[in-house]
């Protein structure tokens, strides 16, 4: 797993999770989430659009603002199967908000090499 930084934006309801001091050199956005990518095809940052929303549909919880405001940790793993990257968010919480992990699996396709759909 590797650590990640995170900024939760309330207002739009949006949590960016991203690698510190890493440049992105093309995005792939697909549906609420929006894949950063450095010139190596590895993923450095994820946006996630109508962030409780899209959270609360990829795990067992139920995601408010208030579990997002308070975030403590963000960690990330990544698994390559074939043509896809299997992507393992893991969110932890100030325990007095909520007291077990938050984690959410996505897939993400591999865009190892350029790829028409990055802008």
């Amino acid at each position: 797993m590797i650590k990640f930084n995170f900024d939760y934006d309330k207002e739009n309801d949006g949590l960016f999770i991203f690698k510190q001091n890493v440049s992105s050199r093309s995005s792939v956005e697909l549906g609420n989430f929006v894949y950063d990518y450095d010139d190596k095809g590895q993923i450095v940052g994820i946006e996630v659009l109508s962030a409780k929303e899209t959270i609360s549909d990829t795990v067992t919880q139920n995601i408010t603002s208030k579990i997002l405001e308070n975030i403590k940790d963000v960690h990330v793993s990544f698994k390559k199967v074939k043509n896809l990257i299997m992507v393992k968010i893991f969110i932890s919480v100030n325990p007095e908000v909520l007291k077990e992990e938050i984690v959410s699996s996505i897939q993400v396709p591999n865009i190892g090499t350029r790829s028409p759909a990055s802008c």
